[in-house]
């Protein structure tokens, strides 16, 4: 009886961990939603006030950055249903 107890609060444990875990790749999604927050403002806003070119650099550099937070985003998820294989690379 204590067994079968036991093993229940685990299951109702490992149940409640999985409905309020936060996966990787959503936190990795609000991040490339931020990047490209930060570009958008960047570009509709500050460029045309100060007009600095230097600003077109770092606007690319936000975008650039998005792609590729949300690459491994994507990545992440696939990841996660078993669709890809990961493969391990030895230095």
């Amino acid at each position: 009886m204590a067994d079968n107890s036991l093993e229940i609060r685990k299951q109702y444990i490992r149940a409640i961990g999985l409905f309020y875990m936060t996966f990787r790749h959503e936190e990795l999604l609000v991040a490339a939603r931020k990047e490209m927050e930060v570009a958008d403002h960047l570009l509709y806003v500050t460029y045309p006030m100060v007009k600095e070119s230097k600003f077109l650099l770092s606007v690319a550099s936000k975008v650039a950055t998005s792609a590729r937070i949300a690459l491994q985003a994507l990545l992440e998820y696939e990841k996660l249903g078993n669709n890809i294989l990961i493969i391990r690379q030895v230095l």
